[in-house]
């Protein structure tokens, strides 16, 4: 075999063997689980400390963090899943119990993430001194995160970050940006807070503060909780949100807010504003273009507040229509603009909040999801969208049938004709109870128009239903049963068997038969 040939078989046994290196790599780095356990009771469990486990895993992995206590703060430079004992179980109605907890109380935090996409899923992480999270990027899920300086500071490494399903309680350890839920100072984008409870924090539930672009602030809980700050943020949506009890403002703009759009909060009994707009003179200046309608503003001590200055025009005037202020009258405008208003009151130094029309009964839930009416896409949650639900207010029904929304269409006895339309629901052969009521049949076996049910004699035709002894059987059909009857001229009143001759006759009938 010459060279040429033998350089040409060479290199396709060197590509065969290539080929098999990668299938066999790519077989051995296929992504595994690797399980934690604080005391190594737990089945399959080969490490002792997260951080271990960490370091040994491969960016993909999954790591299972069994319930227990693990005391360090855990780096995670590597894109992956870690999951606690509550991993998927909402952190905001669980028992916590002893026990059944993956609880990091690491003393200079319980996380700190430098790598994009990593899952924190289902742990308690609480005691530092510093945040519970630092993160660069990813999803904080399903935590109960509580008793740190700082629950979870976000970084800006151009990651999004995904918060949801989270318990933030008491953030109020002693240190920097100590009281605050979530806090954020280095212009993170692509933000998702969604679906959490804040509570008991001394400084703020959550604080954006340096550039944001897109914060999405949706369907959280805000509990006797301090204020949703936000700083230098473009185009964020505050949706969804109950806030009840603030103990100062429940949202507060602080300067140079662009774009904003709050929809669709309910914001109650706040200590202060409902929304502050304020700090005009501050690095970033003055607020534009922004809207804030559509939600349940209710015993607070401002609906709404604008310091002087605050808010600029060019991107058009602030919009605050369809609002409920907690009163039919509209809120108390404090510049005069809507006397006898008795609700929330509003104070507009420059007047440009436009607030009519307002609300004159709040705005419902229908379906009870937490979501009003107003911004509810699915009023009644069955899955079809309002725009195509006939019947957006009925969860049994997506167009009205025959009956119309609000009331099934039942066909209880399978008639054809459903039950809002079938005075006998319960009965086949009738749709209305006729002469003899539902349930009874309204036959006429004689045929002389007088239905069998009050036919005095069913079987033989007698339209005038005499009964001249009034023992409800007919005179057609209705012999004399004893002499009695017979006497003092009674016979001449018998037409059935047939019409006696005289009181002789209607005896010999009585003894006889005959």
């Amino acid at each position: 075999m010459d060279s040429k040939k033998l350089f040409a078989v060479a290199i396709l046994c060197l590509a065969l063997l290539t080929g098999i290196f990668i299938v066999i790599t790519e077989k051995v780095t296929a992504a595994a689980t690797l399980i934690v356990d604080d005391n190594g009771a737990c089945p399959g469990a080969t490490y002792f400390t997260i951080q271990s486990a960490v370091n040994a895993a491969a960016p993909g992995d999954t790591i299972q963090v069994c319930a227990g206590t693990y005391t360090e703060t855990v780096t995670v430079n590597k894109t992956l899943t870690l999951l606690g004992a509550q991993n998927g179980v909402d952190a905001r109605t669980r028992a916590a119990a002893p026990g059944t907890e993956s609880v990091v109380n690491g003393a200079g935090g319980g996380f700190n993430i430098t790598a994009s996409n990593v899952v924190i899923n289902g742990f308690t992480i609480e005691g530092a001194s510093g945040p519970g999270i630092k993160s660069d990027g990813g999803q904080v899920l399903y935590n109960i995160i509580r008793n740190n300086t700082l629950g979870l500071y976000i970084d800006d490494n151009g990651f999004q970050n995904t918060i949801r399903f989270n318990l933030f309680d008491s953030n109020n350890g002693a240190g920097t940006n100590s009281g605050m839920g979530i806090y954020s100072d280095s212009g993170a984008d692509a933000v998702i807070v969604d679906s959490n409870k804040f509570t008991g924090h001394n400084t703020a539930s959550m604080s954006f503060d340096g550039g944001q672009i897109g914060a999405n602030i949706t369907n959280n809980q805000l509990v006797n909780d301090s204020s949703i700050l936000l700083s230098l943020v473009t185009s964020p949506s505050i949706t969804g949100n109950t806030i009840t009890g603030s103990k100062s403002d429940a949202i507060r703009f602080i300067n140079g807010i662009d774009g904003a759009r709050l929809s669709c909060n309910t914001i109650t009994n706040s200590a202060g504003s409902a929304l502050k707009i304020g700090d005009p003179l501050s690095v970033g200046g003055v607020s534009t273009n922004l809207q804030y309608k559509d939600n349940n503003i209710q015993g607070n001590l401002f609906g709404l507040k604008l310091d002087p200055g605050a808010y600029t025009t060019p991107g058009g005037r602030l919009d605050a229509t369809n609002n409920w202020w907690g009163s039919a009258t509209g809120p108390n405008d404090l510049q005069g603009g809507n006397p006898g208003g008795t609700g929330d009151k509003i104070d507009d130094p420059d007047e440009v909040v436009d607030y009519v029309p307002f609300r004159t009964a709040p705005i419902l839930d229908t379906d009870g999801d937490s979501t009003l009416d107003s911004c509810d896409a699915d009023d009644d949650n069955d899955g079809t969208p309002d725009a195509t639900d006939l019947c957006s207010l009925d969860p049994g029904k997506v167009a009205p049938g025959a009956c119309g929304c609000g009331v099934p269409d039942t066909d209880t006895d399978s008639d054809g004709t459903p039950d809002c339309l079938d005075q006998c629901p319960t009965d086949p052969n009738k749709i209305a109870p006729g002469a003899c009521g539902c349930g009874i049949p309204d036959t006429d076996t004689d045929a002389d128009g007088v239905p069998n049910c009050n036919d005095n004699c069913p079987t033989t035709p007698n339209t005038d239903q005499g009964d001249f002894d009034h023992d409800g059987i007919g005179d057609a059909c209705d012999p004399p049963e004893n002499k009695d009857q017979c006497k003092n001229d009674e016979w001449q009143n018998f037409i059935f068997p047939r019409r006696f001759k005289n009181q002789g006759d209607c005896i010999q009938f009585v003894n006889t038969g005959k």
